[in-house]
């Protein structure tokens, strides 16, 4: 099934979800609130995309929603990891991703919600999704990073991932809302509630970065500031098998600032717009930082790293922007800054930040979109180098579901609004301290 060019389908945007206004002690950082406020002024005073921009914006959403559609079984729902973005899917290509199949939850929810697919036929799809991750290997309630798409058996002896199983969780929880009387929304529920968040803690304070059958639980942890504040969210608001709300003030958070911009420092940008395609956290602080503003201006910092040295790659510029994990000439990296660069961009660092910065993502997917060698059949390519006159053939999953859901949030806060819905939710930012600014 392809999705149409049909007519665009309003959202209307409503009241986001604020947790009620909880006192919390003030933690003696140097980046704190007050220098937080002189420092991030607040992006909800962004315009948006202009009205013109919305046959694009159109264009990029479906191709890429039309992804999650072509690359998942039919008969498991499981999407894979990545796709060739110039021939027809091919189930067996590679792996599919649990954190992919989340991203696919969300973006179909979009593409329903939107009129873009038929509603009864996303209902299906999503409730085969979730029956299958109610037979999949499992432990604990945590899943395998890949699995087989046709059977959803572990792949390549991938380890147990909280956060890929998180990512997956967060689409669920989303459809869950989208249809809150339906039985997706008891099965993604049952799912999230069986999740044994202390167990991956091993005893300790944090999360660990997974586990496998081989070795067991795999060195390190989740301790500093990165993707994976949606996962703490979820892990302290667990209606069965919660984390203490304390481990959320004590993730290490370190402050940095490039071309004017200070911001909390995790270099790819990724790593500042994954969760917060869930979690609506404008105009909110937990008494330490506005993580909203600080995702901010890691993306205005970023973009103006490519400004400043468009000298050393030809690729670089004020529109060709996004350095963020993804494809490069040599392989997968994790690309960001000040680290030495290759002259790699990948359109979902632009794109993916539209919530953040959509003026200068709205610029930048403009000048990408008019390059015909960047476009394929799910959209923009992962990645493009022209230093190295390369392009990517492929596109990933991750990152298509990442434009999805950032551009829907910036034009209606749709997946914020549903996500926010979730009661564990509300009640896990209110336990950590979030109150508005």
């Amino acid at each position: 099934m392809r999705i149409e060019d049909s007519p665009r389908v309003p959202l209307q945007r409503r009241p986001a979800v604020t947790p009620q206004q909880t006192p919390v002690d003030r933690v003696d950082v140097s980046f704190s609130r007050k220098v937080l406020a002189a420092a991030l002024p607040l992006a909800l005073a962004t315009a948006p995309a202009s009205a013109k921009d919305d046959p694009l914006l159109d264009k990029v959403q479906k191709a890429a929603v039309q992804y999650f559609w072509d690359n998942a079984s039919p008969s498991t729902g499981l999407v894979l990891d990545r796709a060739n973005n110039q021939q027809p899917s091919d189930l067996k290509y590679t792996a599919a991703s649990i954190a992919a199949t989340g991203f696919g939850l969300s973006a179909l929810v979009v593409g329903a919600k939107r009129g873009w697919l038929p509603e009864d036929k996303v209902q299906d799809r999503v409730r085969t999704t979730l029956q299958t991750f109610e037979k999949m290997p499992s432990e604990h309630g945590f899943f395998y990073h890949f699995v087989d798409p046709l059977t959803g058996q572990r792949m390549w002896k991938s380890e147990l991932s909280p956060i890929d199983t998180t990512l997956f969780l967060a689409g669920a929880l989303t459809a869950a809302q989208a249809w809150p009387d339906s039985d997706i929304a008891q099965m993604a529920n049952d799912l999230y509630e069986k999740v044994d968040w202390p167990w991956m803690t091993n005893g300790g304070a944090f999360i660990r970065m997974g586990w496998t059958p081989e070795n067991g639980f795999i060195p390190g942890a989740w301790d500093h500031y990165d993707e994976s504040s949606v996962m703490d969210v979820l892990a302290i608001g667990s209606p069965t098998h919660p984390i203490p709300a304390s481990t959320w003030q004590a993730i290490k958070r370190e402050p940095t600032t490039y071309g004017g911009h200070t911001y909390l420092n995790c270099p790819p940008l990724f790593t500042h717009q994954y969760s917060q395609l869930w979690l609506d956290l404008r105009g909110q602080t937990d008494g330490q930082f506005n993580y909203f503003d600080s995702s901010r201006q890691a993306t205005l910092a970023n973009r103006q790293f490519a400004i400043d040295h468009q000298g050393e790659h030809r690729g670089y510029g004020p529109d060709s922007w996004g350095l963020t994990a993804s494809d490069g000439p040599d392989g997968y990296d994790a690309f960001g800054i000040p680290d030495p660069q290759d002259g790699t961009i990948a359109p979902t660092g632009a794109i993916g930040s539209f919530e953040f910065t959509p003026q200068e993502s709205m610029s930048a997917l403009r000048h990408m979109a008019s390059q015909p060698q960047l476009w394929g059949r799910y959209g923009l390519t992962d990645a493009y180098n022209a230093d190295r006159n390369w392009v990517d053939k492929d596109v990933l999953g991750i990152d298509q579901g990442a434009e999805v859901l950032s551009i829907e949030n910036q034009r209606s806060g749709l997946v914020w609004q549903l996500f926010g819905q979730n009661a564990a939710v509300r009640q896990a930012l209110q336990k950590i301290g979030f109150h508005k600014t």
